[in-house]
């Protein structure tokens, strides 16, 4: 899901709701995404359904919260970074952590390989 200032958390919400195991958010420059955002995630991630940050820029295989600036902060509400995955890639590494019935654990153990 492409995120953008003004963006409504509902729609994550709507799409948890839907059936969605699992979200990719495709934030900007270094993964950033709208910090209206941080309580939903938050919230989805309680829940066992866990939130991916991807960038839509080229980015560095680094753990979400070693980037600069704010960045990092989304962590704290238990996003799990892509790793420098394009957003797309970041989709299939999540249906792949999520095909043995996994949650959350099952995403991070997944993504903290890269």
């Amino acid at each position: 899901m492409k995120t953008y200032p003004g963006i409504e958390p509902a729609l994550l919400i709507t799409a948890a709701d839907a059936g969605a195991r699992g979200i990719v958010l495709e934030g900007t420059g270094q993964g950033n995404i709208p910090v209206g955002l941080f309580t939903v995630i938050s919230e989805l991630t309680d829940g066992d359904v866990p939130v991916v940050i991807a960038s839509r820029c080229r980015t560095a295989a680094m753990p979400l919260e070693d980037m600069p600036a704010g960045a990092g902060l989304v962590t704290k509400g238990g996003a799990i970074g892509a790793c420098g995955l394009a957003p797309s890639k970041a989709r299939i590494a999540l249906m792949a952590a999520l095909g043995t019935g996994g949650g959350v654990q099952a995403a991070c153990a997944w993504f903290a390989k890269f």
